[in-house]
């Protein structure tokens, strides 16, 4: 009788460990600090109360059983390169699962998120250009649109999208399904720029990841994943020919809400400047909630994955000149960390490369902002 693949059985082990845990969902906020700041909103915030989701066993004792079991198994990994990679991931999941224990956001989540990386790194973002003209379209019929587009890009995958009408983002992915936010219109420029962001980047290096048999973890998500998936998410964004000064602003006013949070303004005050910076009623709210999402609303901290879309940017441009179009297919074929897709370039591994949109090969090419400024 033949032996389980060892890799696959690491795989299945490690993704039953995490299986239903999302610091997204699981970070709450108090009510009654929700009722003092925005007494007269309660309607607009009651529903992202219930961000706590059952979860599947195994119980929180037994997670912490299959992340022993995860490192007995790297103990006797034969590619010392590999287990090199996977050991810090293991040590990264200790991180997760201490994380999604803690019932609030504070300072271990940031640095949780941020890891090495500054959040007085500078952010430069380039200019966008006009909006699209173009009646909005319904989440259903965005949905229906970016479902043949999933189709088109994976005809070898089975893709679909859900709605979901207590999303605080517009948008965000899974495995192989795209989730959008039901209730809410979609231009057809954010129809485009999810089509870069979301099925280019993150649903392809998703199922990219599903393709690689000899090195089967990077179909596996991990902590430090997010600064590379999310500023790959906005160069695609810039690349696909819909970024705006509207898009722009957007993603500069949630970096600068971030670090006001961190720097002590209460929640009344960042969405005092989200408001000054053009966000509409609900926006600005719906912003303020992802910026403090599980934190104190007094101020002095920030929910940090609101801080890695920016930072992952910043980390991109820094490297732009050296990256090439083998990298960028290399950046997408898996759920990778910034370290780890380092080490990939720099040695000769079997990756199944992914075959990414022309635009953003050509970024590669000259990457000095002339296809995204």
């Amino acid at each position: 009788m033949a032996m389980p693949c060892p890799k696959k059985a690491f795989c299945t082990l490690y993704r039953q460990t995490v299986k239903g845990l999302s610091l997204t969902r699981q970070k709450g906020w108090s009510q009654a600090e929700l009722l003092e700041f925005f007494p007269r909103e309660q309607s607009r915030w009651q529903a992202f109360l219930l961000t706590h989701e059952e979860t599947s066993p195994p119980t929180e004792e037994g997670r912490w059983e299959n992340w022993e079991q995860l490192g007995q198994a790297l103990s006797v990994w034969e590619d010392p390169r590999e287990h090199a990679l996977l050991r810090l991931r293991w040590e990264r999941l200790a991180d997760y699962l201490e994380e999604t224990a803690r019932p609030h956001a504070d300072h271990h989540t940031l640095r949780f998120y941020l890891g090495n990386i500054s959040e007085l790194t500078p952010l430069e973002l380039p200019a966008g250009q006009a909006p699209r003209p173009g009646a909005p379209l319904s989440a259903r019929a965005a949905g229906e649109l970016l479902q043949a587009r999933a189709a088109a890009l994976f005809p070898d995958h089975e893709t679909h999208v859900r709605m979901d009408a207590h999303s605080l983002a517009r948008a965000s992915t899974g495995s192989n399904y795209l989730r959008l936010r039901d209730g809410t219109d979609y231009s057809p420029g954010e129809v485009d720029n999810l089509t870069a962001h979301e099925l280019w980047v993150h649903l392809g290096s998703n199922l990219q990841g599903t393709l690689q048999t000899t090195h089967p973890w990077l179909a596996l998500w991990a902590p430090d994943v997010t600064p590379l998936q999310e500023g790959l998410a906005l160069i695609a964004e810039m690349v696909g020919g819909n970024w705006t000064e509207e898009r722009r602003r957007e993603v500069q006013l949630r970096h600068e809400a971030a670090l006001a949070a961190l720097a002590g303004d209460d929640a009344a005050r960042v969405r005092e400047r989200l408001r000054d910076g053009g966000l509409g009623e609900e926006a600005s709210l719906r912003m303020v909630l992802r910026v403090f999402r599980g934190c104190s609303l007094r101020g002095g901290m920030a929910f940090g994955k609101e801080l890695l879309y920016g930072l992952g940017y910043a980390c991109w441009a820094q490297l732009a000149s050296s990256v090439s179009a083998h990298d960028m297919r290399l950046a997408l074929s898996g759920k990778m960390s910034f370290p780890e897709w380092q080490a990939l370039r720099s040695g000769s591994w079997d990756i199944k490369l992914a075959s990414p949109p022309q635009a953003l090969l050509e970024w590669t090419a000259n990457p000095h902002w002339k296809k995204t400024g």
